[in-house]
């Protein structure tokens, strides 16, 4: 069935033979008048104007998709080509590999590094405890000390330790107890093992673990004496500053072996 249905004239109406039409509408000599009903071609040519508006609202219309361009798409396959290479070289590796039975694959490593020599362990073994065990060989004085100091610790620690733009080393011994202590390397750590240990590990504070064993045996030794827990003229050596009484040692709870000699 038809979606359209022709209009149908009165009898009564006589229309005019070969009308003449411009674009689907009437010219000008036949227009109807306002109680004549419109011819079928202009009721055609309506619907297929609406039809056509409502067409290209419905779907509009599809914009093309963008071409790549050469280099792009050049570079796309050769991206893609490398990749497929190197999948089948590893491939080709593994299976050329010889096989290892599974107690051989427990005890093989991760392919992660290698394993240190026992030089490279000592090297990193630095550990000083507070009973003198990890002290390496070596030795210096409080006038060795002080040249050291003046030259790679004074900047930071101020003249004789008392404090610069970092912390004081010196100083607070005996304000510990008190309502303002003054805690310090000396006047609050309970072993002179400890200062070792950190002097050599940390210190300076732009090239640590540079200092050598004796210059740092001989800081110890002049920070040391600035508050007369050792001599002006005191060496100290493995034996004797394991030795050495802190001022604030009965401050803690030794849970430490005596050292064995």
């Amino acid at each position: 069935m038809s979606m359209f249905r022709r209009a149908r004239l009165p009898r009564s109406a006589a229309l005019p033979k070969n009308p003449p039409l411009t674009q689907g509408r009437h010219s000008e000599e036949s227009a109807p008048g306002d109680d004549e009903p419109p011819s079928e071609a202009v009721i055609l040519s309506g619907f297929t104007s609406l039809r056509s508006k409502n067409l290209s609202l419905l779907c509009p219309p599809q914009r093309p998709e963008p071409r790549r361009s050469a280099p792009l798409a050049a570079f796309a396959a050769l991206a893609g080509l490398a990749a497929l290479l190197s999948f089948a070289g590893l491939c080709r590796a593994q299976s050329q590999a010889p096989a290892q039975s599974p107690s051989q694959n427990k005890s093989a490593h991760p392919n992660l590094g290698r394993a240190l020599t026992p030089e490279e362990i000592r090297n990193l073994d630095i550990t000083v405890t507070p009973d003198g065990r990890g002290l390496p060989e070596g030795s210096g004085s409080v006038e060795q000390g002080a040249k050291v100091y003046g030259e790679k610790c004074q900047v930071c620690h101020g003249p004789q330790g008392k404090g610069g733009p970092l912390d004081p080393l010196t100083g607070g011994v005996g304000t510990i107890a008190s309502a303002k202590p003054l805690k310090t390397p000396v006047s609050y750590w309970p072993s002179a093992t400890t200062i070792f240990d950190y002097v050599r590990r940390a210190m300076p504070l732009n090239s640590p673990e540079s200092l050598t064993n004796d210059e740092v045996y001989a800081l110890t030794a002049y920070i040391l004496s600035i508050d007369a827990v050792v001599p002006k003229d005191a060496v100290l050596d493995p034996k004797s500053l394991e030795k050495v009484k802190m001022p604030n040692r009965d401050g803690f709870l030794n849970s430490w072996p005596p050292p064995k000699h």
